[in-house]
Protein backbone atom coordinates (compact mmCIF):
# COMPACT_ATOMS: atom_id res chain seq x y z
CA UNK A 1 0.00 0.00 0.00
CA UNK A 2 0.97 3.80 -0.85
CA UNK A 3 0.41 6.92 0.20
CA UNK A 4 0.23 9.28 -2.82
CA UNK A 5 1.57 12.85 -3.03
CA UNK A 6 0.75 15.56 -5.55
CA UNK A 7 3.63 18.43 -6.97
CA UNK A 8 1.23 21.59 -7.53
CA UNK A 9 1.00 25.54 -7.17
CA UNK A 10 0.22 26.81 -3.61
CA UNK A 11 0.79 30.18 -3.27
CA UNK A 12 2.69 30.51 -6.36
CA UNK A 13 5.65 27.64 -5.21
CA UNK A 14 5.14 24.30 -6.38
CA UNK A 15 4.77 21.94 -3.25
CA UNK A 16 4.31 18.80 -2.25
CA UNK A 17 1.05 17.80 -0.53
CA UNK A 18 -1.39 14.55 0.43
CA UNK A 19 -4.03 13.58 -2.13
CA UNK A 20 -4.48 9.76 -1.08
CA UNK A 21 -3.75 7.17 1.09
CA UNK A 22 -3.53 3.33 1.31
CA UNK A 23 -3.75 2.72 -2.72
CA UNK A 24 -2.93 -0.08 -4.22
CA UNK A 25 0.10 -0.31 -6.99
CA UNK A 26 -3.16 -0.92 -9.40
CA UNK A 27 -4.28 2.52 -8.10
CA UNK A 28 -1.34 4.12 -8.71
CA UNK A 29 -1.41 3.00 -12.07
CA UNK A 30 -4.49 4.19 -12.81
CA UNK A 31 -4.08 7.74 -11.06
CA UNK A 32 -1.10 8.27 -13.04
CA UNK A 33 -2.88 7.58 -16.14
CA UNK A 34 -4.68 10.44 -15.68
CA UNK A 35 -3.73 13.33 -13.56
CA UNK A 36 -2.21 16.22 -15.06
CA UNK A 37 0.84 16.97 -12.08
CA UNK A 38 3.81 14.85 -10.96
CA UNK A 39 3.03 12.33 -8.17
CA UNK A 40 4.99 10.99 -5.53
CA UNK A 41 4.60 7.57 -3.77
CA UNK A 42 6.15 7.10 -0.26
CA UNK A 43 5.53 4.19 1.89
CA UNK A 44 1.82 3.72 3.31
CA UNK A 45 1.76 6.18 6.97
CA UNK A 46 -1.77 4.89 7.74
CA UNK A 47 -3.16 8.57 7.22
CA UNK A 48 -6.80 9.63 8.19
CA UNK A 49 -8.96 9.82 5.49
CA UNK A 50 -11.22 12.83 4.50
CA UNK A 51 -13.93 12.63 6.33
CA UNK A 52 -15.97 14.50 3.51
CA UNK A 53 -14.52 15.09 -0.32
CA UNK A 54 -16.83 17.62 -1.67
CA UNK A 55 -19.37 18.06 -3.64
CA UNK A 56 -19.37 15.27 -6.83
CA UNK A 57 -21.53 16.95 -9.73
CA UNK A 58 -22.83 14.73 -12.02
CA UNK A 59 -24.74 14.77 -15.23
CA UNK A 60 -28.54 15.04 -15.22
CA UNK A 61 -28.95 11.94 -16.95
CA UNK A 62 -26.97 8.43 -16.48
CA UNK A 63 -23.64 8.54 -19.09
CA UNK A 64 -21.37 5.36 -18.20
CA UNK A 65 -19.30 6.50 -20.98
CA UNK A 66 -18.42 9.76 -19.89
CA UNK A 67 -15.17 11.37 -18.32
CA UNK A 68 -14.56 12.80 -14.71
CA UNK A 69 -12.28 16.14 -14.04
CA UNK A 70 -10.82 15.65 -10.78
CA UNK A 71 -10.83 19.02 -8.84
CA UNK A 72 -8.58 19.56 -5.99
CA UNK A 73 -8.87 21.87 -2.76
CA UNK A 74 -6.01 23.57 -2.27
CA UNK A 75 -4.21 24.66 0.80
CA UNK A 76 -6.16 28.07 2.37
CA UNK A 77 -4.24 31.02 1.15
CA UNK A 78 -5.19 34.61 2.34
CA UNK A 79 -8.62 33.32 3.73
CA UNK A 80 -9.64 31.81 0.47
CA UNK A 81 -9.97 28.21 -0.62
CA UNK A 82 -8.65 27.58 -4.13
CA UNK A 83 -9.40 24.55 -6.14
CA UNK A 84 -7.29 23.18 -9.32
CA UNK A 85 -7.76 20.95 -11.95
CA UNK A 86 -5.33 17.67 -11.33
CA UNK A 87 -7.15 14.98 -13.58
CA UNK A 88 -8.83 14.49 -16.68
CA UNK A 89 -10.18 11.71 -18.34
CA UNK A 90 -11.50 9.51 -15.10
CA UNK A 91 -13.93 6.84 -16.02
CA UNK A 92 -16.57 6.12 -13.85
CA UNK A 93 -15.59 2.93 -12.90
CA UNK A 94 -11.97 4.66 -11.67
CA UNK A 95 -14.19 7.18 -9.49
CA UNK A 96 -14.15 4.93 -6.43
CA UNK A 97 -10.63 5.23 -6.58
CA UNK A 98 -10.21 8.66 -6.25
CA UNK A 99 -13.31 9.16 -3.64
CA UNK A 100 -12.81 6.82 -1.45
CA UNK A 101 -8.80 7.49 -0.91
CA UNK A 102 -8.95 11.11 -0.37
CA UNK A 103 -7.11 12.57 2.08
CA UNK A 104 -7.77 16.01 0.52
CA UNK A 105 -11.06 17.91 -0.59
CA UNK A 106 -12.00 16.50 -4.15
CA UNK A 107 -14.69 17.18 -6.02
CA UNK A 108 -15.52 14.73 -8.94
CA UNK A 109 -17.89 16.21 -12.39
CA UNK A 110 -18.25 15.92 -15.68
CA UNK A 111 -16.03 18.10 -17.73
CA UNK A 112 -16.79 21.64 -18.95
Amino acid sequence: MFDLEIHVPVAGELTWIPLLAEVTEEQVALIERTCLWELRCVPCAGATRSSATGPSATAAGPRPTQEIDVWLSYPRQNQMHPWGLIARGVTPDEVPTWRDHAVRRLSLQPPV
